[in-house]
C-alpha cells in the first residue's frame, strides 16, 4: 500500500513502534482529513473500514456513527501466513495517551499582571486534563479532547491579548519534581510552543493533526482554514498550520 500511494502522511511520533493510542490517533487524523479534503472540494467524506468480523463491525458504528459521518464497512477475515486464518496479537497498551496541547502566549510586558488574568480566565475552561503551568514564555495546558480545548482556546482568544498554538499527539505526561506538577516534553510540546509563537495576538493557530482531529469530532461551532507553515525541529520538515475560528452562521 505504501509503495502504491499517491502520498504519505506520517503522524508523529516518527520510528517509534505502533500500540493502542498510536493506532486510535491515526483513525482520527485519517478521518479528519478526508473530512477537510471534502470541504475543499464541497464533497463529503466516506469513511471505508476493512475489519475482521460483525462485532468490530458494531463498534465502529458505535465509534463513528455518532459523529454523523457516512461509512461503508467490509468485513473480511484476517489471514497470516500462507492463507491461514489466526487472530493477530494484541497491540500493547503504552503509557502514551492522545492530548490536546495549548500553549498560550501572553507578551513579555506587564508580565505577572498578564498571568494573573490568564489564570483567572482559565478557571471557567473547562477542565484539563492537565493543569496549566508556566514556562518562562508560554501557559501550557492540555485536554483530553480537541473540541473540548478548541472552544477554550478560541474564547480566550476572543480578549485579544493572548496568542494560543495548539497541537494534538501522543504524549507521555510525568511529573516534576521540582514543582510537583504534571509537565509534557519532547515533540508535542515543542510542536505546540512552536504554533504559539506562529499565532497573531487574539488567534489560534494548530498544527494540521489538530485541525483533522478537531475535523473527525464532528465539532459543529468551530472551523479551521490552512494558513501556512511551522518548520519542525526535527528536521521532517514543514508542518501545515490552520487558524480556528468560531462559525458565525
Amino acid at each position: 500500500m505504501l509503495e502504491r500511494a499517491e502520498t504519505v502522511r506520517v503522524v508523529r511520533p516518527f520510528g517509534a513502534a505502533p500500540d493502542r493510542a498510536t493506532i486510535a490517533l491515526t483513525d482520527e487524523i485519517a478521518m479528519g482529513a478526508a473530512v477537510i479534503n471534502a470541504r475543499r472540494l464541497e464533497s463529503s467524506a466516506l469513511q471505508l473500514l476493512v475489519l475482521a468480523d460483525e462485532h468490530q463491525a458494531e463498534e465502529a458504528r458505535g465509534r463513528w456513527g455518532t459523529k454523523g459521518w457516512r461509512q461503508r464497512i467490509v468485513t473480511a477475515p484476517r489471514e497470516t501466513g500462507a492463507g491461514s486464518e489466526a487472530e493477530p496479537a494484541p497491540l500493547p497498551a503504552g503509557r502514551r495517551r492522545a492530548l490536546a496541547l495549548l500553549a498560550l502566549s501572553p507578551g513579555e510586558e506587564k508580565i505577572e499582571a498578564r498571568l494573573g488574568k490568564l489564570k483567572r480566565a482559565l478557571r471557567k475552561a473547562g477542565t484539563p486534563a492537565i493543569a496549566p503551568y508556566f514556562t518562562g514564555r508560554q501557559v501550557v495546558l492540555a485536554y483530553a479532547e480537541p473540541a473540548e480545548a478548541a472552544r477554550a482556546a478560541v474564547s480566550l482568544a476572543q480578549t485579544g491579548e493572548v496568542a494560543i498554538g495548539g497541537h494534538y499527539g501522543l504524549a507521555e505526561p510525568f511529573e516534576d519534581p521540582f514543582s510537583g506538577g504534571c509537565r509534557v516534553a519532547g515533540d508535542a510540546a515543542a510542536l505546540v510552543e512552536g504554533a504559539a509563537a506562529s499565532a497573531p495576538p487574539g488567534s489560534l493557530c494548530v498544527t494540521e493533526d489538530f485541525a483533522a482531529a478537531l475535523a473527525a469530532s464532528g465539532e459543529k461551532s468551530l472551523y479551521s482554514e490552512l494558513i501556512g507553515e511551522l518548520e519542525a525541529r526535527d528536521g521532517s520538515g514543514p508542518v501545515e498550520l490552520y487558524g480556528v475560528k468560531p462559525r458565525l452562521n
